[in-house]
């Protein structure tokens, strides 16, 4: 089990499933197990769907910037 900023900074890049093993007060994962590491996002949807009917709390994410450098977002 480790802490959900540890999990990211020793895996820049790299899309993460995480089985959530303590949450805060506002229920954000704060720690967990990595139980899949990959590439491509699709992938790590693709893993996180074999749990969709089990009562296993998981958190998918990009352990990294939100977008490239030079690009910008809108919203």
């Amino acid at each position: 089990m480790a802490k959900i900023e540890d999990i990211e900074r020793e895996h820049k890049n790299k899309w993460l499933v995480v089985n959530i093993t303590k949450e805060n007060k506002l229920h954000e994962p704060v720690e967990g197990d990595i139980i899949f590491e990959t590439d491509e996002r699709h992938e790590a949807w693709n893993f996180a769907k074999k749990f969709t009917k089990t009562k296993t709390d998981l958190a998918i994410f990009f352990a990294g910037p939100p977008l490239k450098e030079g690009y910008a977002a809108c919203f």
